[in-house]
């Protein structure tokens, strides 16, 4: 993982009865696919200092992108996406995109 995380979103999880995870995520980082209109992006949740997301929560989660040129020209802030595993468990919006103020510094 880089130092500086790509994004900053905000994440609700389904609850389990409503077709979400059967359980917590892993403590430290979870990946799955986030899709942000039609776009399936590889991302990785930094949980190390949160700790685990479960079933019905809602958490601001910085994020990292497996890839991040790909990522990026489909950020937006405010932007709403899906994140799903083998079927849809979650949604959220992004709320700051970071990798843009650093390839401008």
């Amino acid at each position: 993982m880089r130092n500086a995380p790509d994004a900053l979103v905000t994440v609700h999880l389904l609850p389990s009865e409503r077709g979400g995870r059967g359980g917590p995520t892993p403590d430290k980082a979870f990946g799955c696919i986030m899709t942000i209109d039609g776009v399936n992006l590889d991302v990785r949740f930094r949980l190390d200092r949160l700790g685990p997301l479960r079933p019905g929560s809602t958490e601001d989660v910085e994020v990292d992108f497996l890839d991040p040129d790909f990522a990026q020209p489909h950020l937006r802030v405010g932007e709403e996406f899906k994140l799903r595993e083998a079927a849809i468990i979650g949604s959220g919006r992004i709320k700051d995109i970071f990798m843009q103020r650093r390839r401008h510094a």
